[in-house]
Protein backbone atom coordinates (compact mmCIF):
# COMPACT_ATOMS: atom_id res chain seq x y z
CA UNK A 1 0.00 0.00 0.00
CA UNK A 2 1.15 3.98 -0.23
CA UNK A 3 1.82 5.23 3.22
CA UNK A 4 -1.18 7.52 5.31
CA UNK A 5 -3.30 4.50 3.07
CA UNK A 6 -4.17 6.84 0.42
CA UNK A 7 -4.13 5.65 -3.24
CA UNK A 8 -1.65 7.40 -5.95
CA UNK A 9 -4.14 9.83 -7.88
CA UNK A 10 -5.29 13.22 -7.94
CA UNK A 11 -4.80 15.71 -5.10
CA UNK A 12 -7.12 15.40 -1.91
CA UNK A 13 -9.26 17.96 -1.75
CA UNK A 14 -8.52 19.03 2.17
CA UNK A 15 -4.93 19.24 0.34
CA UNK A 16 -6.27 21.43 -3.06
CA UNK A 17 -7.96 24.50 -0.42
CA UNK A 18 -4.87 24.05 2.23
CA UNK A 19 -3.13 24.78 -1.11
CA UNK A 20 -5.60 27.49 -2.58
CA UNK A 21 -5.63 29.48 0.77
CA UNK A 22 -2.32 29.95 1.13
CA UNK A 23 -1.67 31.09 -2.07
CA UNK A 24 -4.87 33.53 -1.95
CA UNK A 25 -3.76 34.50 1.68
CA UNK A 26 -0.28 35.42 0.35
CA UNK A 27 -1.24 37.05 -2.45
CA UNK A 28 -4.60 39.01 -1.40
CA UNK A 29 -4.43 38.80 2.78
CA UNK A 30 -6.35 37.27 4.80
CA UNK A 31 -9.63 40.12 5.30
CA UNK A 32 -9.45 40.13 0.79
CA UNK A 33 -9.87 36.19 0.46
CA UNK A 34 -13.12 35.33 0.39
CA UNK A 35 -14.21 31.29 0.77
CA UNK A 36 -15.41 31.33 -2.62
CA UNK A 37 -12.32 32.23 -3.29
CA UNK A 38 -10.57 29.80 -1.81
CA UNK A 39 -12.95 27.28 -3.38
CA UNK A 40 -12.91 28.90 -6.86
CA UNK A 41 -8.97 28.46 -6.82
CA UNK A 42 -9.79 24.89 -5.72
CA UNK A 43 -11.63 23.61 -8.51
CA UNK A 44 -14.36 22.98 -5.85
CA UNK A 45 -17.83 24.25 -5.00
CA UNK A 46 -18.51 26.69 -2.38
CA UNK A 47 -20.68 24.58 -0.39
CA UNK A 48 -17.94 21.69 -0.44
CA UNK A 49 -16.01 23.65 1.24
CA UNK A 50 -17.67 23.32 5.08
CA UNK A 51 -17.93 19.77 4.56
CA UNK A 52 -13.69 19.67 5.50
CA UNK A 53 -13.45 23.05 7.33
CA UNK A 54 -15.85 25.10 9.37
CA UNK A 55 -14.70 28.68 8.41
CA UNK A 56 -12.32 30.77 6.74
CA UNK A 57 -10.65 31.21 10.56
CA UNK A 58 -10.25 27.26 10.70
CA UNK A 59 -9.11 26.64 7.30
CA UNK A 60 -5.99 30.05 7.90
CA UNK A 61 -5.40 28.27 11.01
CA UNK A 62 -4.64 24.89 9.27
CA UNK A 63 -2.45 26.72 7.05
CA UNK A 64 -0.40 28.34 9.63
CA UNK A 65 -0.04 24.91 11.00
CA UNK A 66 0.87 22.94 7.57
CA UNK A 67 3.78 26.04 7.15
CA UNK A 68 4.98 25.48 10.78
CA UNK A 69 5.42 21.61 10.36
CA UNK A 70 7.26 22.51 6.71
CA UNK A 71 9.40 24.64 8.25
CA UNK A 72 10.11 22.48 10.75
CA UNK A 73 10.43 19.41 8.66
CA UNK A 74 13.22 21.57 6.60
CA UNK A 75 15.08 23.35 9.32
CA UNK A 76 15.69 19.58 10.74
CA UNK A 77 16.51 18.35 7.19
CA UNK A 78 18.90 21.42 6.89
CA UNK A 79 20.73 21.12 10.14
CA UNK A 80 20.72 18.07 11.31
CA UNK A 81 23.17 15.47 10.98
CA UNK A 82 22.26 11.72 11.62
CA UNK A 83 25.47 10.41 11.48
CA UNK A 84 26.87 12.44 14.23
CA UNK A 85 29.39 14.84 12.31
CA UNK A 86 30.20 18.27 12.40
CA UNK A 87 27.60 21.07 11.33
CA UNK A 88 26.81 21.20 8.07
CA UNK A 89 27.56 24.80 8.14
CA UNK A 90 28.67 26.97 10.77
CA UNK A 91 26.32 28.01 13.16
CA UNK A 92 26.05 31.10 15.79
CA UNK A 93 24.35 31.59 18.89
CA UNK A 94 23.92 34.07 21.62
CA UNK A 95 23.94 33.36 25.53
CA UNK A 96 23.44 35.87 27.55
CA UNK A 97 25.61 34.63 31.10
CA UNK A 98 29.05 34.62 32.56
CA UNK A 99 31.84 33.13 30.05
CA UNK A 100 31.89 29.46 30.77
CA UNK A 101 35.54 27.94 30.83
CA UNK A 102 34.74 24.46 31.80
CA UNK A 103 32.21 22.75 29.55
CA UNK A 104 30.24 19.53 30.34
CA UNK A 105 28.38 17.78 27.13
CA UNK A 106 24.52 18.75 27.05
CA UNK A 107 21.83 16.62 25.94
CA UNK A 108 20.12 16.88 22.64
CA UNK A 109 16.26 17.31 22.64
CA UNK A 110 14.76 14.46 21.24
CA UNK A 111 11.28 15.55 21.21
CA UNK A 112 8.93 18.40 21.23
CA UNK A 113 8.09 18.19 25.27
CA UNK A 114 12.31 18.01 25.83
CA UNK A 115 12.06 21.57 23.94
CA UNK A 116 9.10 23.04 25.88
CA UNK A 117 11.02 21.61 28.84
CA UNK A 118 14.36 23.12 27.88
CA UNK A 119 12.45 26.27 26.66
CA UNK A 120 10.47 26.46 30.01
CA UNK A 121 14.28 26.03 32.23
CA UNK A 122 15.73 28.97 29.92
CA UNK A 123 12.95 31.37 30.84
CA UNK A 124 13.48 30.55 34.71
CA UNK A 125 17.00 30.91 34.39
CA UNK A 126 18.17 27.94 35.01
CA UNK A 127 19.91 27.73 31.63
CA UNK A 128 23.58 29.01 33.09
CA UNK A 129 23.42 25.94 35.43
CA UNK A 130 23.43 24.03 31.86
CA UNK A 131 26.75 23.59 30.84
CA UNK A 132 27.86 23.39 26.72
CA UNK A 133 30.07 21.26 25.20
CA UNK A 134 33.63 22.90 24.00
CA UNK A 135 32.63 22.37 20.15
CA UNK A 136 29.27 24.50 20.80
CA UNK A 137 30.47 26.78 22.74
CA UNK A 138 33.26 27.94 20.45
CA UNK A 139 30.09 29.11 17.89
CA UNK A 140 28.42 31.20 21.18
CA UNK A 141 28.94 34.45 21.65
CA UNK A 142 28.76 34.93 25.61
CA UNK A 143 27.40 37.87 26.88
CA UNK A 144 28.02 38.84 30.20
CA UNK A 145 24.74 39.68 31.62
CA UNK A 146 25.39 41.89 34.68
CA UNK A 147 23.47 39.12 37.06
CA UNK A 148 20.49 39.86 35.21
CA UNK A 149 17.75 37.45 34.63
CA UNK A 150 15.83 36.45 31.97
CA UNK A 151 12.43 37.13 34.24
CA UNK A 152 14.44 40.59 34.48
CA UNK A 153 11.74 43.20 32.83
CA UNK A 154 12.04 46.46 34.47
CA UNK A 155 15.90 47.28 33.46
CA UNK A 156 17.01 50.99 33.80
CA UNK A 157 18.86 52.62 31.03
CA UNK A 158 22.26 51.95 32.89
CA UNK A 159 21.69 48.10 32.76
CA UNK A 160 20.62 48.80 28.68
CA UNK A 161 23.44 50.31 27.96
CA UNK A 162 25.65 48.21 30.07
CA UNK A 163 24.44 45.00 28.17
CA UNK A 164 24.28 46.21 25.09
CA UNK A 165 28.18 47.33 25.46
CA UNK A 166 28.78 43.88 26.72
CA UNK A 167 27.03 42.59 23.81
CA UNK A 168 28.86 44.49 21.33
CA UNK A 169 31.76 43.85 22.93
CA UNK A 170 31.35 39.78 23.08
CA UNK A 171 30.69 40.21 19.39
CA UNK A 172 33.71 42.03 18.28
CA UNK A 173 35.50 39.87 20.17
CA UNK A 174 33.94 36.23 18.55
CA UNK A 175 34.56 37.94 15.33
CA UNK A 176 38.17 38.77 16.06
CA UNK A 177 38.79 35.35 16.57
CA UNK A 178 36.86 33.88 14.36
CA UNK A 179 39.07 36.05 11.93
CA UNK A 180 42.30 34.57 13.34
CA UNK A 181 41.01 31.08 12.83
CA UNK A 182 39.99 32.16 9.39
CA UNK A 183 36.39 31.64 9.71
CA UNK A 184 33.68 30.46 12.30
CA UNK A 185 34.91 26.54 13.95
CA UNK A 186 32.92 23.63 13.13
CA UNK A 187 34.25 22.04 16.85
Amino acid sequence: GVPGGRPPGPIQPTQRLLTAAEELFGERSYHRTTVADICARAGMATGSFYSYFGSKAEIFAAVVRAINTDLRRSMREALDRADGGPPRWPTIGVKLSKFQTEFAPTQACTSTYDVLRHIAKTLTGEWDSHSIDEATAARIIFVDHLGLTATDFDLTTAQQDALFLNGVRAATTFMINCAKANGVPLR
